[in-house]
């Protein structure tokens, strides 16, 4: 319930990153897990419209420790922040977000570019 609340408003406050990243890391402390992830997916897809990718691949990295099975809610963004995971040294944060993804989407998307992907992360963290 109180995660419909906060996103009454969405509209208004959405290039507000900040204080939607700032209720995720409030919720993370709480231990809400399903609202962490929602509010996850929500600040991850964006962060990379605003190309803030360390902040992205933190908030990446706190969903996979709630769950391994974390999956963005776009997967077009799966390329841009393993690639961006991968670029900054989060190999295992790349090589995971592959891994999910393949496992989320399946045939819902073309798996090719995640596939090329998971190729290079496996030669990197092998």
């Amino acid at each position: 319930e109180a995660l419909v609340l906060i996103l009454e408003d969405y509209d208004l406050y959405k290039d507000s990153t900040e204080i939607y990243e700032t209720l995720f890391w409030e919720m993370k402390a709480y231990h809400h897990r399903r609202s962490v992830l929602c509010l996850g997916r929500l600040n991850i897809g964006e962060l990379l419209k605003q190309r803030q990718y360390e902040r992205a691949i933190s908030i990446a990295e706190a969903c996979f420790g709630a769950t391994d099975s974390f999956a963005l809610a776009d997967p077009k963004d799966v390329i841009v922040l393993a690639t961006q995971a991968y670029k900054h040294g989060h190999h295992k944060l790349a090589n995971r977000l592959v891994a999910t993804a393949e496992a989320a989407y399946g045939t819902a998307v073309d798996l090719a570019p995640i596939q090329h992907m998971r190729l290079l992360m496996d030669g990197v963290t092998g």
